[in-house]
């Protein structure tokens, strides 16, 4: 995460000085709204988990007119959901401000699940990437590189294809 926000924080250097001002205000890097819409915004369309998580029914339900029974298999797709249209205007425009507000459903955005399965680094990856990119804009202005950004699979996570994306100026 920390890669993929560094090559936002490039790309998008108004954000850079909106984040470093914000921490004058601010400097509770857990409180501070501009940083954490930041990396939220981030995380919900450069997600390292797009895939989805397969899941076994343990009571029928149905939703929409399909029903589910137990012992049935389903996925949820965590990049189709954090950008569908119906949960975000201009899913694939990066606004971090869209997070100044409750979202319109709670598991809209779930980069690291919900409920008793929620990944238990999580808390650990936001600290990590908050301290990382406040102490990097503290020293550095992030610029971008000629390299061309895609993003790709390996293993189980996604990341960029190639290196080389930032240059820390």
């Amino acid at each position: 995460m920390i890669e993929v926000s560094l090559y936002e924080l490039a790309e998008r250097p108004e954000h850079q000085d909106s984040i470093l001002k914000s921490l004058e205000t601010e400097p509770n890097i857990h409180a501070n709204k501009t940083l954490n819409n930041f990396i939220n915004e981030t995380i919900r369309l450069l997600s390292p988990v797009r895939f989805s998580m397969l899941r076994e029914v343990m009571k029928p339900f149905s939703v929409n007119g399909f029903d589910f029974q137990v012992g049935d298999l389903f996925r949820l797709c965590f990049g189709a959901t954090m950008t569908n249209v119906k949960y975000f205007d201009d899913p694939w425009e990066f606004k971090p401000d869209r997070f100044n507000n409750p979202l319109e459903h709670p598991n809209s955005y779930m980069p690291f699940m919900g409920g008793p399965r929620n990944c238990i680094g999580q808390h650990m990856a936001m600290m990590e990437l908050r301290v990382a990119l406040t102490e990097i804009l503290k020293k550095y202005r992030l610029e971008r590189t000629k390299e061309y950004f895609e993003m790709g699979t390996v293993g189980l996570l996604n990341k960029p294809t190639n290196d080389n994306l930032v240059k820390f100026v």
